[in-house]
Parts: structure tokens; C-alpha cells; sequence
């Protein structure tokens, strides 16, 4: 399973953005102590199921998720997938998990930059999409 993640993996801890439950001095020390994990990439975590956490935010930037860091972070999960042989992930179209990506703009990106590539290992991924989503209005590939 592949998550939409920030540099300091707060997004990671349930809940963090709407109510932390954890002090905010707790927050602010994590913040300050921990080395940031680098925009796009991508850390595996456990064995099975493998989780896999794309680096694709920054909250000290704005806007805190960019088109050149998704497409990174496409790229090193594509690297992870061929690495460890994972035959089926689930993926959220990065940057509308906790990004502003439009549904075409992240189709798009996703499409360009991790679809086109896939390693021959992988032979299902299940999409994990917005739960406003209209799925009939969704088309990952059109015959030319």
C-alpha cells in the first residue's frame, strides 16, 4: 500500500492533521530534532504487506506538493516495485490525498510517469481514489 506522505512523516501519524492528540510540543520537538526524509522520495516500511510512503509534501513549502516532486516520487516507487518484486500495490493518485491536484491533473501524471512504466512484476494495482470521486467520470486509458 502506497501513501501520500510529507518530509517529516506527520501525515503518517492518525489524525495529525485534524485533531494531533499528542501535545503540541511533542509535534514542535519532532519537527525540530528529526532529519526531513527528501522530497520524492519513496521509504518502504514492513515486509508483508510492504508500505510504502511517497514523500510528496512539505509543509513549510507552499503549495506544499508540486508536479516535480509526484513525478519523482513515481519514479523511486516504480524503482521499489522492479527491487522487491511486489506483484500487486495500492496507490493513491498522489497529490489528492492531502494535495489540491485536480482528478485530470493527477490522472495525467499518473498515466506519463508510472502507468507507461510499470515493471513486468506487477500485475494489479488497485486505485485508491477520493471518496468524492465520480468513477464513471474516470478513463486511465482511450484506444487512439
Amino acid at each position: 500500500m502506497v501513501e501520500e506522505q510529507d518530509t517529516h512523516l506527520l501525515m503518517a501519524e492518525p489524525g495529525v492533521l485534524e485533531d494531533p492528540g499528542k501535545p503540541v510540543w511533542y509535534l514542535a520537538n519532532t519537527l525540530e530534532t528529526e532529519e526531513p526524509y527528501t522530497l520524492g522520495a519513496v521509504i518502504a516500511k514492513g515486509r508483508s504487506p510492504v508500505r510504502l510512503l511517497a514523500v510528496v509534501h512539505d509543509i513549510d513549502l507552499y503549495p506544499t506538493c508540486t508536479t516535480e516532486y509526484t513525478i519523482k516520487a513515481y519514479q523511486n516507487l516504480l524503482q521499489i516495485l522492479h527491487e522487491k518484486d511486489i506483484k500487486s500495490v495500492g496507490l493513491p493518485l498522489l497529490g489528492t490525498v492531502h494535495g489540491k491536484f485536480s482528478l485530470d491533473q493527477a490522472v495525467a501524471l499518473l498515466s506519463e510517469n508510472f502507468l507507461s512504466k510499470l515493471p513486468r512484476s506487477v500485475e494489479r494495482i488497485w486505485l485508491v481514489l477520493p471518496p468524492e470521486t465520480d468513477c464513471r467520470d474516470l478513463c486511465l486509458f482511450k484506444k487512439p
